[in-house]
């Protein structure tokens, strides 16, 4: 992958995809974990936003290594490089997470019949009843989990790169009416 696009580091433009999707993905996820109705309507566009995240996590980690190798080193750097390498450990579960709790809401919806009367799971599966809720509340709360720690790493890697790009910078009040 270049390092280079029309002069700037690519890296600085694919970060911003990361620092987009992994926290509406977070968001996303955390929602349909909680609420029932709303995964039913919009689990496919939660999976997809999170897929799309974990694709972008690596993007962001490769065109880093390669502004990386050409900065001179350092501490903070290297600090935003590791935490970065670790994001891929919360987003590759929430996406695992998620789907899973999607998926088994499908499996437990009714369906249609061809004739156009509707099959429910709880007649031919009794027994399937009973650890549809548990996992369901497992998965949610796994999801929940996975979702606030992906937020909180996403906002530590950016943190830690802000910081190896302008240090010590502080903001001061604009003079002259600005």
């Amino acid at each position: 992958m270049p390092t280079f696009f029309s002069g700037l580091p690519l890296h600085v433009l694919v970060v911003h995809a990361t620092v987009v999707l992994v926290p509406l993905a977070a968001a996303g996820s955390g929602v349909i974990a909680i609420s029932p109705a709303i995964r039913r309507r919009y689990w496919w566009l939660v999976v997809a936003a999170t897929g799309a995240a974990v694709i972008s996590v690596p993007l962001a980690t490769e065109t880093g290594d390669g502004l990386r190798a050409r900065l001179e080193p350092s501490t903070k750097i290297a600090r935003h490089a590791d935490l970065g390498g670790e994001l891929v450990f919360f987003v590759v579960p929430l996406l695992v997470a998620v789907t899973a709790l999607a998926l088994l809401d499908l499996y437990q919806r009714p369906s249609r019949r061809s004739d156009g009367g509707i099959m429910t799971t709880e007649g031919a599966a009794t027994g399937t009843a009973r650890w549809i809720r548990p996992v369901s509340l497992i998965l949610a709360v796994a999801t929940l989990v996975l979702a606030v720690g992906s937020a909180v790493q996403v906002i530590r890697v950016g943190d830690a790169g802000a910081r190896a790009a302008w240090g010590d910078e502080r903001y001061v009040t604009p003079t002259g009416g600005d």
